[in-house]
């Protein structure tokens, strides 16, 4: 194979694994689902909400990345984002909710 053919074709090969890598990773990224009871919960209208405030490094740009998220999904909410990560989070190690006692208002 030519020298220069021999350069296109790894150019295209390098390509075509960055392609495949982005979409591995937008699958993996878009395969998030809640747990069903919180997603039943967060879709319920009338429950009682609290304010969570926590100081997070700013250099993760968290809020704005949040809002063009809303906007390129449409808006499920910040707040039932939020609660849905972490409730998956504190799930996984072990400190699932009483959603017995899940309030409405």
């Amino acid at each position: 194979m030519p020298p220069k053919l021999a350069a296109l074709a790894r150019k295209a090969q390098q390509l075509a694994d960055a392609l495949t890598a982005l979409e591995a990773q937008e699958e993996a990224a878009s395969s998030f689902t809640p747990h069903p009871d919180t997603d039943a919960l967060l879709n319920r209208r009338g429950v009682t909400r609290e304010q969570l405030n926590y100081a997070v490094p700013e250099s993760l740009d968290l809020k704005n990345r949040l809002n063009a998220y809303n906007l390129d999904n449409g808006s499920p909410g910040q707040g039932n984002i939020v609660a849905a990560v972490l409730d998956t989070f504190l799930r996984a190690e072990g400190y699932p909710p009483d959603l017995g006692t899940a309030k409405t208002s």
